[in-house]
């Protein structure tokens, strides 16, 4: 047997029925795309919490003050406040902060932070693997 897809073409006494399957394919090939753009969403997430993680260890800068880091950083409030979204309707993906934190304000540079930019040079680091699929936008709300 082919795994093509039944076609529905149906032969009853020299008549030929065809039934068409589009709406299926269809709907198949959209689901795919979104299981495939919240895996990307779920491997960007990883790396760029990863990064954003490894640069909150060691000196802690906001302007000109430079001091050492003397509290930890929770890994949980990196993946709690770093999300995506697999839009259906749209069938594209937003990566982004959920709120306007201070891991906002070291992705924008704002609020006297220095320009880290985490979210951002990973997606354009690793968006040849998957641009050619589909859009991919970046989100920070």
């Amino acid at each position: 047997m082919s795994n093509k897809p039944n076609a529905g073409l149906k032969i009853k006494k020299g008549t030929i029925q065809f039934t068409s399957n589009v709406d299926k394919v269809k709907f198949t090939i959209e689901e795919l795309i979104n299981a495939a753009n919240r895996d990307v969403g779920k491997y960007i997430r990883n790396i760029a919490g990863n990064k954003l993680y490894s640069a909150y260890v060691g000196v802690y800068q906001k302007g000109s003050k430079q001091r050492p880091r003397k509290g930890k950083l929770i890994k949980g409030y990196i993946n709690r406040n770093l999300s995506y979204w697999a839009r259906k309707k749209e069938h594209d993906l937003q990566i982004g902060f959920k709120d306007h934190s201070w891991f906002t304000q070291q992705e924008l540079g704002d609020a006297n932070y220095p320009k880290l930019a985490v979210l951002r040079n990973t997606v354009y680091e690793k968006h040849r693997n998957y641009s050619k699929i589909y859009n991919l936008n970046i989100f920070l709300h």
